[in-house]
């Protein structure tokens, strides 16, 4: 499950013909001098769609693909893997069923991760590969339920706010939300901004 260099992906992309052969060519060459990846570069020109490129990748290491902007998730699922573990090891749980987690992966040949994930949930992980933007993309499913956490909270205390003194303010449960969020998803710091 290692990721496809450059000289794979390009024979790849050559027999699909999606790419034109002598601007594909000189794309290798100079991904080559440069010491970059020829998958980048494709998507920044727009050469290859992100998803095309994803289900190209996939087919090369036999792995299945998935397209996490298309995907349902459930938060519970989303959560066995902590947010800023989801950064950093650019994966993703979205889906639990008897074959196991499903966890898709911008570096699916991550065999300690892979490992230390079916440690932790005692469950066999089944591995899927996703493009590392799409995985940027998904990551806003964290988001959207610490929003949905900070909309109730704020909900509720402006209708505690009318009967509160000032010596209990209803900030105390935000911040208390925010710190616990942090601590669930081990957070290094937390930045607070005036506004």
């Amino acid at each position: 499950m290692v990721l496809p260099d450059n000289q794979t992906l390009y024979t790849a992309l050559e027999e699909l013909g999606l790419i034109d052969n002598d601007i594909l060519q000189r794309l290798l060459q100079q991904c080559t001098t440069d010491n970059t990846a020829l998958a980048t570069v494709l998507v920044e020109k727009d050469l290859i769609g992100d998803q095309n490129l994803g289900k190209t990748m996939a087919d090369i290491m036999s792995l299945p693909f998935i397209n996490l902007s298309g995907t349902s998730i459930d938060i519970d699922i989303l959560r066995l893997v902590p947010q800023v573990v989801a950064i950093k090891q650019k994966s993703i749980a979205f889906k639990k069923d008897e074959m196991g987690i499903h966890v898709a992966m911008a570096d699916p040949s991550n065999i300690e991760f892979i490992e230390l994930l079916k440690k932790k949930t005692s469950f066999p992980i089944v591995v899927y590969f996703a493009t590392a933007r799409d995985i940027r993309e998904a990551l806003y499913f964290y988001n959207k339920d610490v929003t949905k956490v900070f909309d109730t909270i704020i909900s509720e205390n402006i209708k505690e706010a009318q009967g509160l003194t000032e010596d209990d303010p209803p900030i105390i449960k935000i911040v208390d939300s925010i710190l616990n969020y942090a601590y669930e998803n081990k957070a290094s710091d937390i930045h607070l901004e005036p506004q």
